[in-house]
């Protein structure tokens, strides 16, 4: 639905989608983080390049999803910047890219809700890739990931006894 959003809210966009495997695997996160997650990830990318590229791994127990564009990249003296809310880079002053400076820092609070990471790796003139992983503990595997995943399990009340309980 994400890319789906972009679509509509950017018509004007020209990026190129390309989504790569992502995990099935259950992840515990509160309602909707996942979607806002992925949405201003996506909508951030869009808004920079042309290409999109969106990929996900289970890697060291840990879920992985990385969002890398073709655009601009970010300088890396505002990288951290960028985390805080309302602030703008220098390319999207210069290049007059809409929007607010709430997408990486609506992320990051989302990632520290979750126990988890998020990291930019960018250069300038070399796109951005950016790289959230949440904890082992978030990743339902064996058993207890299988059962959440099951279609018996129809109820988000269900799946919430499950991963309490295992």
């Amino acid at each position: 639905a994400t890319i789906e959003s972009v679509e509509r809210d950017r018509p004007d966009s020209e990026a190129i989608f390309d989504v790569g495997t992502l995990p099935n695997a259950p992840v515990k996160l509160k309602a909707n983080a996942f979607r806002r997650l992925l949405s201003n990830l996506i909508g951030n990318a869009a808004r920079y390049g042309t290409r999109v590229t969106v990929t996900g791994e289970i890697k060291q127990d840990r879920l992985w999803i990385y969002v890398d564009d073709n655009g601009p990249g970010i300088p890396k003296a505002e990288q951290q910047q960028l985390l805080r809310a309302f602030s703008r880079g220098s390319h999207a002053t210069k290049l007059a890219i809409e929007g607010a400076g709430l997408g990486l820092p609506i992320v990051k609070g989302l990632m520290d809700v979750h126990g988890g990471t998020l990291e930019i790796v960018s250069e300038t003139g070399k796109g951005t890739d950016i790289i959230c992983y949440f904890p082992a503990a978030r990743v339902l595997s064996g058993p207890r990931g299988e059962a959440i995943a099951s279609p018996v399990v129809k109820t988000d009340t269900q799946r919430k006894l499950i991963s309490l309980t295992g």
